[in-house]
């Protein structure tokens, strides 16, 4: 099997000149900020996911089957943060 892909001149030197923009741009803060004391804080995510292809077909015993699906289930995450500063 054989794949090219085409870059086109273009897209590449706009891709190079965004990132040399952004990698030598000065860093800016906001006049007149004191920094404080860390800062501690709650993260909490829910997260669906539908569809896909069916990756395997689950057998039971009592005859019933079940079909597997790529990218199908629920993520639930919690968790904490922390900002120095």
């Amino acid at each position: 099997m054989r794949v090219s892909v085409a870059v086109r001149p273009v897209w590449l030197l706009g891709t190079v000149l965004g990132l040399a923009a952004v990698l030598l741009s000065p860093r800016s803060e906001a006049q007149g900020y004191s920094p404080t004391a860390g800062r501690l804080g709650v993260v909490a995510e829910v997260a669906g996911e539908f569809g896909g292809d069916n990756v395997v077909r689950v057998f039971y015993y009592g005859g019933d089957t079940q079909n597997i699906r790529a990218g199908q289930g629920l993520t639930v995450s919690v968790g904490a943060h922390y900002q120095p500063v």
